[in-house]
């Protein structure tokens, strides 16, 4: 039966850690249940860090759902996401502490990441290899990357499509 209760309580979702003392006394058995709340995500926060990436953006790569339930070792997975973010972004050298606020009343964590972004990365000089079939100089010009602009992924996904567009009205595959 006290199995089969712990399992009850475990069901409920609502419980990390379940144990059960007993004691013998006159007349039975006196049993304390011995339990540790679960928690589950509330807000997730991303400090520090301007646009691009979106506040959205970055919350989204940690992974951390709203209502989800909490776990400590989900944190160098969300730590690892968000460095990924911010590389996309030109931030090469972010660091990135988090804060965990219990709210036991609501039984959930918040999670705070505050980022010391480093500054971001820039364009340097643009080279051409192989054969582009156009002067180096016109392909350069037409993704419109220049040294010492800032690297944003939205900057380097134009440069491209522009140069994709450069290829195709040229009728190359």
């Amino acid at each position: 039966k006290i199995r089969e209760s712990i399992e009850r309580l475990f069901a409920t979702g609502r419980f990390a850690d379940i144990r059960v003392d007993a004691e013998r006394e006159a007349g039975g058995v006196v049993l304390t249940f011995l339990t540790r709340g679960r928690f589950f995500i509330g807000a997730v926060v991303v400090s520090g860090v301007p646009a691009p990436p979106s506040d959205s953006q970055l919350r989204t790569a940690t992974r951390l759902q709203l209502g989800q339930p909490f776990s400590e070792e989900e944190l160098p997975t969300a730590i690892e996401g968000l460095r990924r973010t911010l590389e996309s972004e030109g931030y090469f050298q972010a660091e990135v502490r988090t804060r965990l606020e219990p709210r036991p009343e609501k039984e959930q964590m918040d999670v705070t990441f505050a980022v010391q972004p480093g500054k971001r990365a820039q364009f340097g000089a643009v080279q051409v290899s192989g054969n582009p079939m156009f002067p180096a100089e016109h392909v350069i010009r037409q993704a419109r990357w220049e040294a010492g602009e800032d690297f944003t992924a939205r900057r380097l996904q134009n440069g491209l499509t522009r140069l994709q567009n450069l290829y195709r009205e040229a009728n190359y595959l």
